[in-house]
């Protein structure tokens, strides 16, 4: 009898968490089970897969299946094991820890959290001005804002220390308990702890009058700054309650696919920001509240503030685990994980999603989903270029252009000009235009096709050759007008009657081309029956679309220095 069988064999009737390790004793999955011994027993007649990988199998004893819930989700969070629920996610996601190499930690942004790290909040997108957030941390508390080993070299005294950005500690102006005392109300700020920072600010009272009463104004005006700061933080960015949405799309079979979008309400309105839009694999009969709880743990960052969460997977079960991590002793979990983890799932409350109320809110969040799928799908584009010179009767398709037009309201227009040619998008002869016609979207695709056909015409006045080369498509964002103002600059050049014009009509994206067959000229619906090809021609327009807002938010940024 093998190692695996015989710990199976003798398995507790219990609830608890078990491991599958390999020979190097890597966990490669974990698991849990209101009854240990049926479910490793299912394990040995049905996951052939990991048992060839699997050295040894360990499992730990819990007193029930909510506690069991937790700890799994914990592990699997922490370990992140090969076979248990992935997260795929297209950019690194960016975290900010807490350094310690010589007792004196630092705060820096990584993107890979190791076991090492004793605090971490996150994840972000983006972390925007991180030296701003360093030097208001070193501003109100003291940290260090260099990366020094002060074991191995101590600096001499610079500008921030002399700029009331550090405490100096690498001079020995202020000692080892006393920076460790600071670096504690730092993670409490960043986890926007609301009762420690009031409670500091009082402290900052007490001494700016004990400064006043001993004349020392100075001090007394960098004390009176740092509480204006804080003050300022609590009544801008603390909330009550932190708002959340987690949208789980299934629109394809084998997928799942997760927003989650943070909520920042007005009088008017609610908006989304900052949302993640993921893959999840290794899904495979996962229960759905599993699903939201890891989720939860790897998307939603770890801050002290309660958390009210909407979603389509709502669980009750969930709310019932937020309430038993508060009412059971922590201890059993600190073994495990870090207090800021416990913490979070204690903070959450699930509420389920009105349909009717957030359709709109929904509608948004799966052509998020949509979108992100289509701008990251590899698609076979041999194959689909072959396609679309079928259907639109002509031999081959060697380069197919796309243009779009971004404004402001009417005003800094600019035109987009993307190419794809020999199987991918071209970037480098990528042009964008800028437009002179407000609130007139036909006179602008007129004249950026005019402009546009100047590099074909009279390429030889050119010094951008990139230009000289006839597409065989031309792909425009828009509807009839677009195509019919597009028509009307290309019949002044015969020579260039042969070039393929289709458009993207929103909202249900359909595709439309220009018929000149017989001397006249239709405009026909093409009925895609083949998905791919109408998903390339919309990550076309979406790529053209993006570039031209790119750009022009990036020229009317420079133009308005």
């Amino acid at each position: 009898m093998d190692l695996t069988k015989e710990t199976v064999i003798n398995a507790p009737n219990l609830p608890g968490v078990y491991f599958f390790l390999d020979n190097k004793n890597n966990i490669i999955y974990i698991g849990k089970a209101k009854n240990l011994k049926q479910r490793l027993l299912q394990h040995l007649n049905q996951s052939k897969d990991i048992l060839k990988n699997t050295y040894k199998i360990e499992y730990k004893v819990l007193n029930s299946e909510l506690e069991a819930l937790i700890t799994e989700a914990i592990l699997i969070y922490k370990y992140k094991p090969f076979y248990n629920i992935k997260f795929k996610y297209q950019k690194p996601l960016k975290y900010i820890v807490l350094v310690n190499k010589d007792g004196y930690p630092y705060f820096d942004i990584t993107s890979n959290l190791n076991p090492d790290i004793s605090f971490f909040i996150g994840p972000y997108q983006y972390i925007y001005n991180f030296d701003y957030l360093k030097k208001t941390l070193g501003n109100l508390f003291g940290i260090r804002l260099c990366k020094y080993d002060l074991k191995k070299y101590k600096p001499n005294l610079c500008m921030y220390y002399y700029s009331n950005y550090c405490s100096g500690i690498c001079q020995n102006k202020l000692n080892q308990q006393e920076y460790l005392k600071n670096i504690e109300l730092a993670i409490k700020f960043l986890i926007k702890d609301k009762n420690t920072i009031e409670n500091y600010i009082k402290e900052l009272y007490n001494q700016l009058e004990i400064l006043k009463e001993n004349l020392e104004y100075e001090k007394a005006t960098i004390i009176r700054n740092k509480i204006r700061t804080l003050e300022k933080y609590i009544s801008n960015y603390l909330e009550d309650t932190e708002k959340y949405y987690i949208y789980f799309s299934d629109f394809l079979d084998n997928s799942i696919f997760i927003a989650v979008s943070k909520i920042y309400s007005n009088e008017l309105t609610n908006i989304l920001k900052n949302t993640f839009i993921f893959q999840l694999e290794n899904i495979k009969e996962l229960p759905k509240d599993q699903i939201l709880l890891n989720t939860i743990l790897e998307y939603i960052p770890n801050t002290n503030t309660p958390k009210e969460i909407k979603t389509n997977f709502y669980n009750n079960s969930l709310n019932e685990l937020a309430e038993f991590i508060k009412d059971v002793n922590n201890n059993q979990f600190k073994d495990i994980s870090s207090n800021l983890i416990i913490i979070k799932l204690s903070n959450i409350k699930l509420v389920p999603i009105d349909y009717e109320k957030d359709k709109e809110i929904i509608d948004y969040l799966e052509n998020l989903i949509k979108n992100t799928y289509l701008r990251n799908q590899r698609f076979n584009k041999e194959n689909i270029i072959k396609k679309l010179a079928n259907i639109l009767k002509i031999k081959s398709i060697n380069r197919i252009e796309c243009v779009d037009v971004s404004h402001f309201y009417g005003e800094n227009v600019y035109g987009a000009l993307i190419v794809f040619e020999k199987d991918r998008l071209k970037k480098d002869k990528y042009r964008i235009f800028k437009l002179h016609h407000k609130f007139d979207d036909i006179s602008n695709i007129k004249e950026l096709l005019t402009r546009r056909i100047k590099y074909l015409i009279d390429f030889e006045n050119y010094k951008d050759k990139s230009l000289n080369l006839f597409p065989q498509v031309i792909l425009i964002d828009g509807g009839k007008s677009q195509l019919k103002a597009a028509y009307e600059i290309l019949k002044n050049y015969p020579q260039l009657l042969t070039i393929k014009l289709i458009s993207i009509v929103k909202p249900e994206d359909e595709i439309l081309y220009l018929d000149i067959s017989d001397k006249k000229t239709k405009i026909i619906k093409l009925d895609l029956k083949d998905i791919e090809v109408w998903n390339f021609l919309r990550m076309l327009r979406d790529e053209a679309h993006n570039y031209a807002n790119t750009k022009r938010i990036k020229y009317t940024k420079l133009f308005a220095l």
